[in-house]
């Protein structure tokens, strides 16, 4: 695991909720996730054993694991984290390579962002 592997991250309050049965007997160190024999998951067997039938399982079509993380930078994006933070999640050297990588920008978001602008147009005429 590389230095940028390792960080600190907020989680929010319903996800540890969900997760708190597998963090019960946790100590601060050790991995969230682990492997069936413990230890560190690894990319391909964990997509094999687990990613893959999850996708099918809900109905979804298939998508690499790096989709999931596409999924968190963008959601963080869209939920208001500044690109600092953003980078600071994804664990990347700077902004300008999280906004390179990973903030497509989805039709909706050009309508919601009319929209506030439109908002703030009305607003500041009165």
């Amino acid at each position: 695991m590389t230095l940028a592997g390792r960080r600190t991250v907020s989680i929010p309050p319903t996800v540890i909720a969900a997760i708190a049965g597998n963090l019960a007997a946790k100590k601060p160190d050790d991995l969230v996730f682990t492997a069936p024999e413990g230890g560190p998951l690894r990319r391909t067997l964990s997509a094999k054993r687990f990613w893959k039938p999850a996708l099918q399982h809900a109905g979804l079509p298939p998508a690499g694991l790096h989709t999931l993380r596409q999924t968190a930078v963008f959601i963080w994006l869209q939920a208001g984290a500044s690109l600092r933070e953003a980078q600071s999640r994804a664990g990347h050297s700077s902004g300008a390579l999280t906004l390179s990588i990973y903030s497509h920008v989805a039709p909706e978001t050009y309508t919601a962002t009319t929209a506030r602008l439109d908002q703030m147009a009305r607003a500041a005429a009165g």
